[in-house]
C-alpha cells in the first residue's frame, strides 16, 4: 500500500465513523435511583452519616476561649533561677608560650659553585610549591625571607618578619 492510499483509507474511517455516531440513535436507559452512601463502623453497625456530620459541625461552632501555653518555644525569658554567687575562680598566671617561627616553604635541592674574577660564588637551589628558585647570598625570596649565608651543604634564610634565622641543609643519601 502506498502512503496515499493508507491515508485516504485512513481518513474515510474516521469520517464514517464520525457520520455514523451522529445518526444513530441513543438508547433511552432507565436510571436507577442512586443509592445513599452508608458508613459502617468497626462494630458492622449503619452509621448515619448525616447525623455525624451535624455532631461535627456543632462541635466546630463551639469557640474555645485562647489558653497561653506555660511553655513558649519561641521566647526566651529568663527562667526564675536561684542564682548563687560563688567566689571567682582564682587566677594563675600562666607561663609566656613560647613562639616557634615558622618554617620556611623551601627545601635546598642543590647547590652550584662559579668561579667569578677568580672567587668562587655560591648559587643555592630551592625548591617550593610554587618552583625552582636560583638564589645567591643578598637575595630576597617571595615568602619574606632573605638568604644570609650559603655554605657547601646548607643555606641560613633570616625572615624578614620577625629575624629569625632557619637553616636548610641538603638531604643525606
Amino acid at each position: 500500500m502506498t502512503w496515499k492510499l493508507y491515508a485516504f483509507t485512513s481518513g474515510g474511517a474516521v469520517i464514517f465513523a464520525a457520520v455514523a455516531a451522529i445518526v444513530a440513535p441513543t438508547p433511552r436507559t432507565q436510571s436507577a435511583p442512586v443509592a445513599t452512601p452508608q458508613a459502617i463502623d468497626s462494630s458492622g453497625a449503619v452509621v448515619d452519616l448525616g447525623a455525624q456530620a451535624e455532631r461535627l459541625r456543632a462541635k466546630l461552632a463551639e469557640v474555645s476561649t485562647y489558653r497561653q501555653p506555660s511553655r513558649d518555644a519561641f521566647r526566651f525569658g529568663a527562667a526564675s533561677r536561684r542564682v548563687v554567687e560563688s567566689a571567682p575562680p582564682a587566677v594563675t598566671e600562666l607561663p609566656p608560650a613560647v613562639i616557634t617561627p615558622s618554617r620556611p616553604p623551601y627545601a635546598l635541592a642543590g647547590m652550584a659553585t662559579t668561579m667569578v674574577d677568580g672567587v668562587a660564588q655560591r648559587t643555592a637551589i630551592l625548591s617550593s610549591l610554587q618552583g625552582v628558585s636560583l638564589v645567591k647570598e643578598g637575595d630576597l625570596l617571595d615568602a619574606g625571607y632573605r638568604v644570609t649565608s650559603i655554605a657547601d651543604d646548607a643555606v641560613t634564610l633570616e625572615s624578614t618578619s620577625d629575624g629569625s634565622t632557619s637553616t636548610l641543609r641538603l638531604p643525606s643519601n
